[in-house]
């Protein structure tokens, strides 16, 4: 396991807040972010990192211990791969199309099909939630998992500052060892 991995499925929930509200805490305490639209996105895959970084590790370490019958597909192991990338392309096309003309003064009218781009990073995000929380939860209960197993954990990781209060110490315990 890395380094990075084990920080992530081993910590504490403090710390794991803290490094996920940081980025919000200097953009909104702090005028970084505010002069420029590199310093925002710069806080953004900060907070991006952390928050993906948290689901990987979770959903990594919970694969890996799985009997070969719950493991994960190749092909949707890819398609993880391709949720964790999306949301910094995402973020790239805003800042490029959206954010740096803004700053410029030449954008008058936001383009329609940014909506699009939006809801693909939610979607990839969403996506990586919800296969790291069967994961986890399928890893915990020793069997396939159901809606009603998985909700509360989806949930807490959508709201993933918040979420880690509630679920960090079933994946420290679960995962840690």
């Amino acid at each position: 396991m890395n380094a990075a991995i084990r920080y992530f499925v081993g910590s504490q929930p403090l710390p794991l807040c803290m490094l996920m509200v940081t980025p919000y805490g200097v953009y909104k305490l702090t005028e970084f972010g505010s002069n420029h639209p590199i310093e925002w996105a710069m806080l953004v895959v900060v907070f991006l990192c952390s928050m993906l970084g948290w689901i990987y590790s979770i959903c990594h370490e919970s694969d890996r211990r799985l009997d070969s019958e719950f493991r994960l597909s190749p092909i949707r192991v890819n398609l993880m791969r391709i949720a964790f990338i999306l949301p910094f392309v995402c973020l790239g096309i805003y800042v490029k199309v959206v954010l740096i003309p803004l700053y410029l003064g030449v954008l008058k009218e936001l383009p329609g099909w940014m909506i699009y781009v939006h809801f693909t990073a939610l979607g990839s995000i969403a996506f990586a939630i919800w296969t790291s929380s069967t994961q986890l939860m399928t890893l915990k209960l020793g069997r396939k998992t159901i809606f009603l197993d998985i909700y509360g954990t989806v949930f807490a990781m959508w709201f993933c500052f918040v979420g880690v209060w509630f679920i960090q110490k079933t994946v420290t315990r679960e995962l840690a060892t």
